[in-house]
């Protein structure tokens, strides 16, 4: 008797572990058959991308720009990769920065940064004026500009073109020096950025330091000169202690 009831609990367990096998295996199925169906719903054209919304700082993107949307149109909205969008867009050399993120349903916003001159370089034995971004990058050959003058010795600039490390930091003092007291004219000579403020006061910056660091000097020397009534002719900044000089340089 102990022999039979034995065996037949033996025969349950089997049957329990193989009816408990063949439902396992049923739900794995169903799970697989489920996320396929899901795959393949994601993947219809419910979801395709329909629209791109498209500005930049000065308002709506160019046509150049917009030449680059065709790809992305009709890409699935889940499984389209944005950045192939913005590394497209950045290949336009006007376009400094690019942002591409997803709007559900259908819609890619894209919002683009344009390069923007803080100064003109002006070639000394040449008359064209170049446009210069805050990278050094030259983004424009013009005729003439409102914004402030930078005159460098260099012979030949051309747009597309990066300024060497000197010039540029000569371009960002003199973008800086423009706005804190409107200073239009500056040039590069001597391996010094040499500027004249409005109190004919001639000012001579070095190229291998913090610009924020050196037009903050100047302001802070300019102030207490003003207060005390004694402007200097010269101030140099080249060296850790600044030089002031009265009197005719």
């Amino acid at each position: 008797m102990r022999f039979v009831r034995k065996a037949g609990i033996g025969i349950k367990l089997a049957d329990f572990a193989q009816n408990f096998l063949k439902s396992k295996i049923v739900w794995v199925l169903g799970f697989l058959i489920l996320c396929f169906l899901f795959v393949v719903f994601l993947q219809s054209s419910l979801f395709a991308i329909k629209n791109i919304h498209c500005k930049t700082q000065y308002g709506p993107c160019s046509k150049l720009d917009e030449e680059q949307f065709t790809a992305p149109l009709g890409e699935n909205f889940f499984f389209y990769n944005t950045q192939t969008l913005a590394e497209s867009l950045k290949k336009t050399f006007l376009n400094r920065t690019v942002y591409v993120e997803k709007v559900f349903p259908g819609t890619l916003s894209v919002s683009i940064e344009k390069r923007k001159a803080i100064v003109v370089i002006k070639l000394s034995e040449r008359q064209d004026l170049y446009l210069v971004d805050i990278d050094g990058e030259v983004i424009d050959r013009v005729a003439e500009s409102f914004l402030p003058i930078l005159t460098i010795i260099d012979g030949k600039l051309e747009v597309g073109q990066r300024l060497n490390e000197e010039n540029l930091q000569a371009a960002k003092i003199f973008h800086l020096v423009f706005k804190a007291d409107n200073i239009r004219q500056a040039k590069v000579e001597d391996k010094k950025l040499v500027v004249q403020t409005g109190d004919a006061i001639t000012v001579y910056f070095p190229l291998s330091r913090d610009p924020q660091a050196l037009v903050g000097a100047l302001q802070l020397i300019l102030t207490r000169s003003r207060i005390e009534g004694k402007l200097p002719k010269l101030i140099d900044l080249r060296y850790s202690k600044p030089i002031l000089k009265y009197g005719e340089v």
